[in-house]
């Protein structure tokens, strides 16, 4: 086993199990003195610990020898630092020693597995160094702070669209135009205003505008079914709706009293009055994005002025944002990124670039190169549409929405500025940044908070701190986490959560505090120096007979095996075929012009691609981890927001029979 662990890396990391746990009577020759002949027995600097060259033997990523003694328990723990890091063993051993001294202790006959906490001493100390300062609150309004930008480059390209362009000075004037007349109208603080528009110039102008007059926007995507946009204005109390004339069929369907037109024309028309506008308060709220709930309502969750402010008080020098930046504005109205390509632009002195919305669904790389990006916030699902080679001037790339993979690295790290970016919308867009580099980069990294303190509580019990290394529930804290979701008290406090009372308790040598946090419902780990790594949704994990099932693990090991010469796109995801109650672990495999071929030309396409796949991975993965059918896709469907579309995937698989998909296979 040692002569064939040593093959390759591979090998070295691939054994029939992982862990080895012995555990033995103190041996009589080593109490005697004896030498076993086979083993040499070494006492430890303290006498207590027996050693010899078993290590030399280990063929495990951890071996954990216990030894029984008189008066106690030795241990000794051999390693494979490939697999596992000492410090995080000496960690665990650590916890393991605090949980005995809780079962150990007087008193602790009625004692319960729920009520043994896992992080120790070492763990709380940690943990509360790392979060011992609650990031500065910036009191500002966000349309202030791009009044300073504009009085410091008032010349400067602001917006290049392709239906427009426009300095900051140019959008100063038009913007305040349109705020006195918002004002006018009635708009003000907490006032929500509607924006229907494709992509556009007047979208940003409608959105500083809106502001300026102390109210609040929601950003509607056009390209959205009627249903949804009807349910999110339906949830606000509007008096107006700013659209495109290009939208007006789309906005008179919406139920809002009065519509408004914004462009060039009409701006220019209205008036400016000799006095000033109201001041705004840094605590009105300045938009609400709507994300998807559980019931299928979708909920509005509430970011303020000084929310933001806040965001970009502490994120622009991470971000690498400035004003020599050209900023592709690519995301979708209805995603939050939209508001931080938009905002974080106009801090930063930046050009925002806005494409075409035909440019945008199928020339990206087309569109970057002629408007010349350098920087543009993307989902991994739709960078893996852009060769390199074809946006030469980007310099900076945001990738964020879904987990990167080792493949999103290898394609980008050493051609721009590659950052894994993690935020729920709850909580201004970003919550944390991971700079990503080809020989250190982690895919599942997401770095440490960016203007937010950073809790991992144990999974089902929230009143305790998780250990460093368990994996837990990600709790944000900070002045970037939003006002709730309106008009929903319940799901509010279900989410934002008030002194949870490991935050009242505080830790070894630091004071408890009050506090406000935001519940993500994202599952990850603390590694050791505090930054954290991504495992899963906390209610969305995948199950294949009875076992757990990462979906983006398959699809590495697929992407990875995948017949020489091919570089398909694939999608991990488990259908119940019709007529059948069993799930069953599928990859949509996309082949492009070839689904217009007849069926045979199909399976001989897909089978070329595919060839050899299945042994290979039976290799490297377990039975339940293996798919059972490949379903061919001429292309993997994305939702607005850029991520693969996941629920069209099911339905598309679960409208097959098991024969159907038996007959697909090639």
């Amino acid at each position: 086993l040692q002569a064939i662990r040593r093959i390759t890396a591979d090998t070295q990391q691939r054994s029939l199990f992982q862990t080895l746990l012995v555990v033995q009577q103190e041996p009589l020759y080593n109490m005697a003195g004896e030498d076993s002949g086979l083993f040499k027995v070494e006492a430890s600097e303290d006498g207590d610990r027996p050693q010899g060259n078993v290590d030399l033997f280990n063929t495990y990523g951890m071996m954990i020898e216990c030894w029984i003694k008189p008066r106690g328990v030795g241990l000794h723990i051999s390693v494979d630092e490939q697999v596992i890091k000492r410090k995080q063993v000496r960690r665990m051993v650590g916890q393991l020693d605090h949980v005995l001294q809780q079962l150990c202790a007087s008193g602790t006959d009625k004692l319960q597995v729920m009520d043994i906490g896992t992080a120790g001493e070492e763990d709380i100390d940690d943990i509360w160094t790392w979060n011992a300062t609650l990031p500065a609150t910036v009191n500002a309004c966000v349309h202030d702070l791009i009044a300073e930008r504009t009085q410091q480059q008032p010349d400067a390209p602001a917006i290049c669209a392709w239906d427009g362009k426009m300095t900051y000075h140019e959008l100063d004037e038009l913007s305040t135009r349109l705020a006195h007349h918002l004002a006018g109208l009635g708009v003000g603080r907490d006032t929500i205003v509607p924006l229907c528009f494709e992509k556009s110039i007047w979208m940003p102008v409608s959105m500083l505008g809106v502001m300026k007059a102390g109210g609040a926007s929601v950003a509607l995507d056009p390209s959205q079914p009627i249903e949804r946009l009807r349910s999110i204005v339906g949830q606000i109390t509007c008096t107006i709706i700013l659209s495109s004339v290009a939208n007006r069929a789309l906005a008179d369907k919406l139920g809002v009293k009065n519509l408004m037109f914004v462009d060039g024309a009409i701006l220019r028309q209205l008036q400016i009055p000799g006095k000033c506008l109201s001041a705004v308060d840094p605590s009105s709220w300045l938009y609400v994005v709507f994300t998807s709930g559980t019931t299928g309502k979708p909920k509005g969750a509430i970011i303020t002025h000084s929310n933001f402010s806040s965001a970009i008080k502490h994120q622009q020098h991470i971000l690498c944002l400035d004003s020599t930046s050209r900023v592709f504005d690519f995301a979708s109205y209805a995603f939050d990124t939209a508001w931080s390509n938009i905002l974080h632009s106009f801090t930063a002195g930046a050009c925002l670039c806005i494409p075409s919305e035909t440019a945008r669904r199928n020339d990206i790389a087309g569109s970057m190169e002629e408007m010349a990006i350098t920087y543009v916030d993307l989902t991994p699902s739709t960078a893996r549409l852009i060769d390199p080679a074809t946006v030469p001037n980007l310099q900076t790339l945001i990738l964020g929405g879904e987990p990167m993979t080792t493949e999103d690295i290898a394609t980008w790290a050493n051609k721009v500025d590659l950052k894994n970016l993690y935020g729920p919308a709850e909580c201004s867009v970003t919550a944390t940044a991971a700079d990503v580099d080809q020989r250190s980069g982690e895919a599942a990294s997401l770095g440490c908070g960016i203007g937010l303190n950073t809790w991992v509580t144990e999974v089902y019990e929230h009143g305790r701190l998780a250990p460093i290394g368990a994996i837990g529930e990600l709790w944000l804290e900070g002045p970037l986490v939003g006002q709730g979701y309106l008009a929903d008290p319940v799901k509010t406090t279900a989410s934002f959560v008030e002194d949870p009372p490991w935050l009242l308790r505080g830790g070894p040598g630091y004071p408890g505090r009050r506090g406000r946090l935001y519940r993500t419902g994202d599952l990850v780990r603390y590694n050791e120096d505090g930054t954290l790594v991504f495992v899963g949704r906390k209610d969305a994990q995948v199950k294949i007979r009875g076992q757990r099932v990462e979906l983006g693990e398959v699809e590495h090991y697929v992407r990875r095996n995948i017949a020489e010469g091919f570089e398909q796109s694939v999608v991990a995801e488990v259908i119940i075929p019709q007529a059948n109650n069993n799930p069953a672990l599928a990859v949509f495999v996309a082949i492009g012009e070839a689904m217009n071929k007849e069926p045979h030309g199909v399976k001989t396409t897909l089978r070329d691609i595919t060839q050899g796949l299945e042994e290979r991975l039976a290799e490297q993965l377990p039975g339940y981890m293996v798919p059972i059918a490949y379903i061919p896709i001429d292309k993997i469907p994305m939702t607005v927001t850029g991520k693969t579309d996941r629920r069209q995937l099911r339905e598309i698989g679960e409208a097959l029979t098991l024969e159907q998909l038996a007959d697909l296979q090639p």
